[in-house]
């Protein structure tokens, strides 16, 4: 683990009789950054200040103990009992990241080192400290990633068709070659909530998902893999807002394969879904197939194109498209909810949010939907990971179609 010293709790009182209390990060003569538990950064007048205390406690946000690991405390124990390293050696540079940046402290999966499957034929899947990493025919196909510094929810990066060309946004976005907005908020597949008990479990500045494990031993053959998973969703503080059950099968088909995300939701205490555009199952799509100043496109089941046409309507799929090396690729978005109406959050510059809360629109925001204890919210979607010599060869209704009929096998 990296230690950081200095971690002392702050608490300003200004004059009006606020209090901000965090960690320094920045002071001059005339105001006093502060970043909060939560995440954010507040700024405060030097001249609005009349007390300033330091508490004999840390600053560190209390969902840090959910994810503190043993050996996470040892390499705490083992830096306050080492003595100080040399300057030049704390200046060496740091060794190079796994795919999809640095993981949180944390525990790692006590399936960590183990792999399923064949590694030159089929799927196979490879359980690294914090993701699970995909393989078909040898080639990697993504990774689910389940424990992350910055974007605090699982997700799936660097997502490719079966011969490799990859459909999602580098992640992190490079300089340069993508667009670097919503870095950590759009890692490439993901499904989040930015209005849950009021919560947002989107922005990565309050909420946090935490993995509780794997769930028994993945199954994976020739020509599927699957996966479970428990996560717990935690409020600023550490309270338990709800408790998720998550199921992951990837099935090799002829236009690609086909990813099913199956979720469920459950709470000791009532919890409710609030309406807001970032709702839902979301991907980020690879830089070439954005609308906006690329080649890319949009389609939707009942014939919405682009932006304009699928924004806010409620639909069954939503296919986002486009050519890559001379090849037509893209990842269709399905809903499985048949007793959620679901409609898109669909951008052209990459994103797409297949949302299952009422639209977005001022007469629906008191709107939510409610969990009882006791009761489970459940979630089903599909995406189809596709590629083609030729548009014409890909027949999306068709693909919804197959995938609706795995649902009634899977009930």
């Amino acid at each position: 683990a990296e230690i950081t010293e200095g971690f002392a709790m702050q608490i300003l009182t200004t004059k009006d009789g606020k209090s901000v209390g965090g960690i320094v990060v920045e002071e001059t003569g005339r105001a006093v950054k502060v970043a909060l538990v939560n995440g954010s950064v507040e700024s405060v007048a030097v001249k609005e200040i009349v007390k300033r205390e330091t508490a004999p406690v840390s600053a560190m946000p209390p969902t840090f103990a959910a994810m503190l690991a043993p050996q996470d405390v040892a390499d705490i124990v083992a830096y306050l009992q080492a003595p100080k390293k040399k300057k030049e050696e704390e200046a060496k540079p740091a060794a190079a990241e796994k795919p999809g940046g640095n993981a949180l402290a944390g525990m790692p999966d006590p399936l960590s080192g183990k792999q399923w499957g064949d590694r030159k034929k089929g799927f196979h899947l490879d359980c690294h400290d914090v993701r699970l990493e995909l393989r078909y025919d040898g080639v990697e196909i993504g990774s689910y990633i389940y424990r992350h510094s910055e974007t605090k929810r699982p997700f799936f990066v660097h997502v490719k068709t079966p011969s490799g060309i990859q459909v999602t946004r580098n992640f992190p976005p490079i300089e340069g070659k993508d667009p670097t907005d919503h870095g950590s908020m759009h890692p490439g597949i993901s499904l989040g909530f930015a209005r849950l008990n009021g919560i947002s479990f989107w922005h990565n500045k309050a909420g946090v998902v935490v993995h509780d494990g794997i769930v028994g031993e993945p199954k994976v053959g020739a020509e599927s893999a699957s996966w479970m998973v428990r996560n717990r969703w935690l409020a600023p503080g550490g309270k338990l807002v709800c408790r998720e059950t998550a199921r992951y099968q990837f099935e090799k088909n002829a236009d690609g394969y086909l990813l099913r995300v199956d979720n469920r939701f459950s709470g000791d205490e009532v919890f409710e879904f609030g309406v807001i555009e970032e709702m839902g199952l979301a991907i980020r799509v690879a830089t070439p197939i954005m609308v906006k100043g690329q080649g890319g496109a949009i389609l939707s089941g009942r014939g919405g194109v682009n932006e304009k046409g699928t924004w806010g309507k409620v639909d069954d799929w939503w296919d986002y498209h486009g050519p890559i090396g001379g090849r037509s690729v893209g990842l269709q978005v399905m809903s499985g909810n048949g007793d959620h109406e679901v409609w898109s959050h669909s951008r052209d510059y990459g994103v797409l949010v297949a949302n299952p809360l009422p639209v977005d629109r001022a007469e629906n925001r008191g709107k939510s939907i409610v969990v009882e204890p006791g009761e489970e919210f459940r979630l089903r979607f599909g995406v189809q990971v596709h590629e083609h010599a030729r548009r014409e060869e890909f027949d999306p209704a068709a693909a919804y179609r197959r995938y609706l009929a795995g649902l009634q096998e899977q009930r």
